[in-house]
């Protein structure tokens, strides 16, 4: 079972426990063969084609909304894509959501990063299926591990215009195991 940790780069990052396949991929790229391996992931549609931010994503947690980073949303995404592995691809599960209303954490600094999270309202609800999901959160009783999954666009060519829906074994540093402990402790008390 996947899912989200709550720690966002421009890509998300999910806590599945790591199977040999993964691990071998610790810090190597590996394209994601099946499309309704990340049905949860999405890639951010700009005005304008900026080609440093045209590869930002994020992760639907429900059929109206998406998470992602705050600098993702500083240019103003008008539309979200979901339902495919390779940008701009056509697939029969693609799925376009305009985008109506953009959230910022109050407390976000774009000279620090600190809070850099951002929620996406999307203006009609997308339809679910195979390759189209939300992220499921981590139980209660979740113990992190240390190497985390993250999922971006990525080409395997440096002049390649063609992106792919990547994972990568991301090492979890003590400060980011910290941080996602308190967060996750902070919820289970709540609840």
């Amino acid at each position: 079972m996947k899912f989200f940790v709550l720690f966002l780069t421009v890509s998300a990052v999910t806590g599945s426990p790591l199977t040999e396949e993964i691990s071998q991929y610790r810090f190597k790229r590996k394209i994601t063969v099946d499309l309704t391996e990340f049905p949860y992931h999405v890639q951010l549609v700009y005005k304008y084609n900026v080609p440093l931010i045209t590869r930002c994503g994020g992760v639907i947690i429900s059929e109206s909304y998406v998470l992602t980073t705050a600098n993702c949303v500083s240019m103003s995404p008008i539309a979200i894509i979901t339902g495919i592995q390779q940008m701009n691809e056509i697939s029969p599960f693609r799925q376009m959501g305009k985008v109506k209303k953009v959230k910022i954490h109050p407390s976000y600094s774009s000279v620090t990063g600190t809070y850099n999270i951002a929620l996406i309202m999307l203006e009609f609800p997308l339809t679910f299926n195979s390759a189209v999901n939300k992220v499921e959160l981590p139980p209660t009783s979740y113990k992190l591990k240390d190497i985390a999954q993250q999922i971006a666009w990525g080409r395997r060519l440096l002049f390649s215009l063609k992106y792919t829906l990547e994972v990568t074994g991301k090492q979890l540093t003590s400060k980011c195991r910290s941080a996602i402990s308190d967060t996750l402790n902070q919820n289970n008390s709540t609840n």
